[in-house]
């Protein structure tokens, strides 16, 4: 890493921004992917429905772990790209400073949120692995797997929500005024 005087001048916040970003753009670009074997997953249950009428009793439970997947680590990416859904009614009156300060302050709770959810889920996910528990269909699929990919989404989402943070107060301690 860095000494503590190349932390007090700022030197290594760059390399922590370029380390975030990355992550949330390769693991949102890797897990874009996701999305083709749901699509031929949901193909294969709809021909076997349709056409032979014989539905699968796996297809259920594979599309949700394959769609939870890659709806978890995308938001991370979501937020490098501010992606997210957001309620612009007061924040685009607001001016540069101000807008700085809102998001200072949303990203306190923010932090909060995730700082809990990664307690519980952390928790939860290591119960289930150590009962090696199961989805309840027929096809009996170990759900443990797919549980960790919660924690590891909260610990994306908290990387890039750091480097956020980070710009925020960049700009925000520039007293920008326009």
């Amino acid at each position: 890493m860095g000494t503590t005087e190349e932390i007090k001048r700022g030197r290594i916040a760059p390399y922590f921004l370029a380390l975030a970003d990355s992550c949330s753009e390769y693991s949102g670009k890797i897990f874009s992917f996701v999305i083709w074997p749901l699509f031929i997953v949901i193909v294969i249950e709809v021909i076997a429905r349709r056409i032979f009428g014989s539905p699968t009793s796996w297809v259920m439970v594979l599309s949700r772990f394959l769609f939870g997947g890659y709806f978890l680590i995308g938001g991370a990416y979501c937020l490098l790209k501010n992606a997210h859904p957001a309620m612009p009614l007061i924040r685009d009156r607001l001016k540069p400073r101000n807008k700085a300060i809102l998001d200072l302050f949303s990203s306190t709770l923010f932090f909060l949120f995730c700082a809990f959810f990664l307690w519980e889920t952390v928790g939860i996910c290591w119960e289930t692995t150590l009962r090696d528990e199961r989805a309840f269909e027929a096809w009996r699929a170990p759900r443990w797997p797919y549980m960790w990919l919660v924690p590891l989404a909260t610990v994306l989402l908290i990387l890039q929500g750091v480097a956020q943070f980070i710009r925020t107060l960049r700009h925000f301690s520039k007293g920008d005024q326009e």
